[in-house]
């Protein structure tokens, strides 16, 4: 069992390097004797595949096929028996779908066979509230059902590799800081922070490091209201959470014994669809697009929920049209809306000004509320003050 102890190490080891999880994958592979493997993964909610790596060029046509099409998806035998069970238990399909219920079956008939696949052997690594993510060792047909070896091997490795998961999506912060808009936010001279949805920290740019210090340990960011007087930070961010609007409040930062003024907008941002939507810089990789790599995989496994801009008394530097483009995903001309309304122009005057239709100015407005999450022009040009 020394090579499969190895071969455990290095599953836990892409945990820091997710480019080596599936060079792992593809020993593990090599290790149990199997033709290949295939990940796969769903959300729920969304009623969409997430995820499709494979190693194993065997099975290449299989999986294209089964990405591609939702039927074969639907129609998978193997599906509700892994996902029926608890996350790191391995099983062997012929466990379950003997000769007489492959003859039948049209997901065997129709697609594992004529592709080359015969038996499974694998089981649920990932399992929340709306996503699951299973996996696969394959035999190609002609081969033997799985072996009591391969078997034993594969429930030792299993576990484990939920465990993997379970660790990745506890790394999500420092993953979601490099999907981000990273350049952007890490040279603004503002404080950038992104909360989940349990307001824990999962970002925060060098400036907010630098202003709060500890406070980002602690409930509230460490703020302390003083506009309006009696209230904790932590009240408004609650409020703005909960709400889901934003809010804007005069705070203290205490950095040893003494204490620093800030000016804090807490800016809600959802990944569901509804409502707010998540700024361009701070989405990440996921959405639409699944995932087929290590890096890929868990990219979109969390979120944030609110993200907080600090501003300090002792800040002066505005923000650059570039890094407002960066961060919300806005065009130049948008861009140019933006600043235009900071400065207290009004769109009809802009359309004026710049000789553009009052529609196209409206039409960018809305865009410019779509995606910086405002829900108002009101909410939007106090968004973009914050930044100057």
């Amino acid at each position: 069992m020394e090579a499969v102890d190895a071969l455990i190490a290095k599953v836990y080891g892409s945990v820091l390097e997710p480019g080596s999880f599936l060079p792992t994958l593809s020993d593990i592979n090599q290790h149990l004797d199997c033709d290949g493997v295939h990940v796969v993964g769903w959300d729920r909610h969304a009623n969409q595949m997430i995820v499709s790596m494979l190693v194993g060029d065997h099975l290449r046509s299989v999986e294209e096929r089964y990405r591609s099409s939702p039927h074969y998806q639907r129609i998978d035998p193997r599906t509700a028996l892994t996902l029926a069970k608890s996350p790191g238990v391995a099983l062997a399909c012929h466990d379950f779908f003997d000769d007489a219920y492959v003859a039948k079956s049209e997901f065997y008939q129709d697609l594992l066979i004529p592709g080359g696949a015969r038996y499974v052997l694998g089981g649920n690594i990932f399992h929340d509230d709306h996503r699951d993510i299973v996996i696969a060792f394959n035999h190609l047909v002609g081969r033997p059902q799985f072996s009591t070896r391969q078997r034993r091997i594969a429930e030792r490795i299993l576990p484990h590799l939920h465990q993997w998961t379970m660790m990745m999506q506890q790394a999500s912060s420092l993953r979601m800081a490099l999907a981000t808009g990273f350049h952007a936010l890490e040279q603004l001279t503002q404080g950038v922070v992104a909360l989940d949805g349990r307001l824990r920290v999962l970002y925060a740019n060098p400036v907010a490091q630098r202003v709060l210090g500890a406070g980002l340990m602690r409930p509230g960011l460490g703020l302390t209201a003083t506009h309006p007087l009696g209230r904790d930070g932590s009240d408004f961010l609650r409020e703005a959470n909960s709400s889901r609007q934003s809010k804007t409040f005069l705070a203290q930062s205490k950095r040893g014994v003494t204490s620093l003024a800030v000016t804090a907008f807490a800016v809600p941002v959802e990944t569901s669809g509804d409502g707010h939507n998540t700024p361009v810089g701070l989405q990440g990789l996921g959405g639409s697009e699944i995932a087929t790599t290590g890096e890929s995989l868990f990219h979109a496994v969390r979120r944030p929920s609110l993200v907080v801009l600090i501003r300090s008394t002792e800040q002066a530097s505005p923000i650059g049209e570039a890094q407002l483009r960066e961060i919300f995903g806005l065009t130049r001309s948008e861009a140019r809306l933006a600043f235009a309304l900071c400065d207290g122009q009004e769109p009809k005057s802009f359309a004026e000004k710049h000789q553009v239709s009052i529609n196209t100015v409206r039409t960018q407005v809305r865009a410019l509320l779509h995606k910086t999450g405002a829900r108002s022009l009101r909410d939007l040009v106090r968004l973009l003050a914050s930044f100057s």
